[in-house]
């Protein structure tokens, strides 16, 4: 019979860093080491069982043991090992109650850079779905998320008046039409068959935009009427595009001044990617316009303000449900203990 530790909260545990603790470029490294590191069952040591969420906009690794502190020591260790550079200070650590307060809040959007957005919540769902199919995932691993997702769905229905008052497709288009002033028949391109890259297409045909092409590696991925589609030897064009729009889980960039080509007018880059997908030095090309994912968070940060009394209500009842659930899953612990 194995040896269980009841104690008052959950033996869970997650390092991260985010938007509000690191910048793109931190968080770039970072990512690139965790997909090294815990990527997949192949890559991750054996030691490790956990869940990894990586977006633009956190890096984060969940994991479950008794000894949390030894857990957390080694998977800093194997980080740091990798780590060209202290980063250290830019990590945040959550155990038991707080961890799982802290999963609860991101899956309701509440620690995001656009408060209240859904798309993490799918980024996660997705993250603990991958590591449950791969990896032999704790019953407390599997309780965390489950719960922390059903606490989610809960504040969004709770709370139908926090909304997002711009989402990332309209501050998009909105920048589009302000780049351009009365020219924006423009072509669009966007690279990468991503989720958000999908958002942002439906979107703008809403907007009725017709000139939308999506370059991506397999072109029998994605067919939609409306959309041209390229593979990715488009990508040696780019410079041909006025805007263009980057979301591709490429690990290096894709996009790069080599391929530039005398041009007179101005061409503006969205990189949505973490990893980036365009060349940081682009940004200081006078003919290219770039913006990468912390850019446009700070261009919508001010709606946090708006949604201050919403969010303290809704983490207050964060805590009473994470209460409750850990309450539920120390019974559900002991019951199972008495029968080992």
């Amino acid at each position: 019979m194995s040896h269980i530790v009841f104690s008052d909260s959950m033996d869970v545990g997650v390092i991260g860093m985010n938007f509000k603790t690191a910048s793109v470029e931190e968080r770039e490294r970072l990512a690139k080491v965790a997909y090294s590191c815990f990527g997949d069952e192949e890559k991750a040591p054996s030691w490790f069982e956990g869940v990894l969420v990586a977006t633009c906009n956190r890096i984060e690794l969940y994991f479950s043991t008794e000894d949390l502190g030894f857990l957390h020591s080694r998977i800093l260790n194997l980080l740091r090992s990798k780590m060209s550079r202290a980063f250290e200070h830019q990590l945040y650590s959550y155990f038991g109650s707080d961890c799982f307060r802290h999963l609860a809040s991101v899956m309701a959007g509440l620690d995001s850079a656009i408060v209240a957005e859904s798309e993490i919540q799918r980024q996660v769902r997705m993250a603990y779905d991958f590591a449950a199919l791969h990896y032999q995932l704790p019953f407390t691993l599997h309780f965390l998320f489950q719960k922390s997702l059903k606490i989610a769905k809960a504040i969004r229905t709770l709370t139908p008046q926090l909304r997002p008052r711009m989402n990332l497709e309209q501050l998009i288009y909105s920048l589009w039409r302000d780049f351009f002033r009365g020219q924006d028949n423009r072509p669009i391109l966007l690279v990468g068959n991503s989720q958000i890259n999908r958002h942002i297409l439906t979107y703008f045909k809403q907007k009725r935009v017709d000139d939308l092409t999506l370059c991506t590696r397999s072109t029998q991925a994605f067919s939609e009427e409306g959309v041209k589609v390229g593979d990715w030897t488009l990508l040696k064009d780019w410079p041909q595009y006025r805007f263009i729009i980057c979301a591709s889980n490429a690990v290096e960039p894709i996009i790069t001044p080599l391929q530039m080509r005398p041009a007179e007018e101005k061409t503006l880059i969205l990189d949505l990617a973490i990893p980036r997908n365009v060349c940081p030095s682009l940004k200081h090309h006078p003919l290219v316009h770039l913006l990468d994912i912390d850019d446009l968070a700070e261009l919508i940060c001010h709606h946090k303000a708006v949604w201050r009394k919403e969010i303290a209500s809704c983490l207050e009842w964060i805590e009473q449900e994470v209460h409750k659930q850990v309450a539920i899953y120390r019974y559900k612990a002991e019951r199972a203990a008495q029968y080992r």
